[in-house]
């Protein structure tokens, strides 16, 4: 009894023992890879309207109803949603008289980001603020005033455009930009943007700053002839409208983020949670949100979930090793046991053969003394095993420690 309650115990815990280090092989996995990765970002190039009471009610909105829209295995893992919106890209035009960086061309693309401020801190300057207003152009054309737009940046982007608090520039929609690109050159309309204020990150190891580490600081790239420099900077809440009216009629891109909480991961739901992201995938697309219309989905869990299934097949080679060495070791040990067992009732066996007793009685009798020395010791070894390692497969091991008891039953019986 004893033998098989040990028995019982190290084949249920065994397969609870994988799946929970399975579970925190996973979660590890997918806690180490950056927020780009093992988030969901769901870009849709469009305009929203502003609301009256919030000028992003409506973006916010679409947000959830997105949210809502996951469904499945994967949005019971999304615990918060942020968004974000951005304009096309502008390309700087020097004011007669004001010449940027030699040999530099700038672009820049406004861009408002929700809960910004836990992620930055101005350290000179003043916040932009959403007052609507004009500015008469320097330049020569139909277009005689601009929309102004404060903005705030970084100051290493700021140093890279050449600019300081309270410098202003003049823009245009850089043709080359896909959102630009849908719309005629005729409607490409200058906006003027006034750096207000400049910001710093709060924290350098903010997790934030993977997927926004252009905000941080600007983009550059040398070419042969000029450097190009393409920088972000942030504008208010409630300028939303008055960039509405300065963009009017290129479209906006607009992205939600879903953080993936990796407390809710389950290896055993791993292949639901793939088939779910497939689904969202062909059902938004994948890529960049370019074309006016067009909603995308953005994720790296594919190659997270692949690079923990490469990990858990080695790991599964390894412990396959040893943990059929240990199987064929006690099994041994119940064999011999059992064996043992039957040699002392072979003068019993005899017998009850010579008063009469058929072979269908004997083992039969065996049979049912198997059984109930067998079953409540492996009940108990189940038991523990459960009530002292973590993990699932509770069938599993109630499945194996049975297996075991019969397994010997019919050693004894044979025997």
């Amino acid at each position: 009894g004893m033998v098989l309650a040990v028995t019982a115990f190290v084949l249920a815990a065994a397969p609870r023992a994988f799946t929970a280090m399975s579970d925190d092989a996973l979660r590890d996995t997918v806690a180490r890879a950056n927020p780009f990765e093992r988030n969901l970002e769901i870009t849709s190039a469009r305009r929203f309207e502003a609301g009256e009471a919030d000028p992003l009610a409506r973006v916010e909105a679409q947000g959830a109803d997105l949210q809502t829209q996951l469904g499945g295995d994967v949005g019971a893992l999304v615990t918060s949603r942020t968004s974000a919106l951005e304009t096309p890209r502008f390309l700087v035009v020097d004011a007669p008289g004001e010449e940027g960086p030699a040999g530099t061309i700038r672009y820049l693309t406004p861009r408002f980001l929700a809960g910004a401020a836990r992620h930055l801190e101005l350290v000179d300057g003043a916040l932009p603020a959403g007052r609507p207003r004009t500015v008469p152009l320097p330049f020569r054309g139909e277009q005689r005033e601009a929309h102004l737009l404060e903005l705030a940046g970084t100051r290493e982007t700021a140093e890279l455009l050449g600019v300081s608090v309270g410098d202003r520039l003049f823009v245009a929609p850089d043709s080359q930009d896909p959102l630009a690109r849908a719309v005629p050159l005729s409607e490409h309309d200058y906006i003027a943007v006034e750096f207000v204020g400049l910001l710093e990150p709060r924290n350098d190891s903010d997790p934030v700053w993977a997927a926004e580490g252009s905000l941080r600081r600007a983009m550059v790239q040398d070419t042969e002839t000029a450097r190009l420099v393409f920088a972000e900077a942030l504008f208010a809440r409630a300028a939303y409208p008055e960039v509405l009216r300065a963009t009017q009629p290129l479209s906006l891109r607009y992205t939600w983020r879903y953080t993936v909480a990796t407390a809710g991961l389950d290896a055993g739901e791993l292949g639901a949670v793939v088939d779910d992201v497939r689904r969202l995938r062909a059902r938004f697309g994948s890529g960049a949100a370019s074309v006016p219309g067009r909603t995308v989905l953005r994720t790296g869990l594919f190659g997270v979930f692949e690079r923990y299934e490469a990990d858990r097949d080695a790991a599964v080679a390894v412990l396959a090793v040893g943990g059929l060495g240990v199987l064929a070791v006690v099994l041994m040990v119940v064999g011999l046991v059992v064996a043992l067992s039957a040699e002392r009732r072979e003068r019993t066996i005899e017998l009850a053969r010579s008063r009469g007793g058929s072979l269908a009685q004997v083992l039969g009798a065996q049979a049912f003394e198997g059984l109930a020395v067998g079953l409540p010791a492996a009940a108990f070894g189940c038991g523990a095993a459960v009530g002292a390692v973590e993990g699932r497969g509770a069938l599993l091991a109630a499945l194996l420690a049975s297996a075991a008891v019969l397994g010997a039953t019919a050693v004894l019986v044979a025997t």
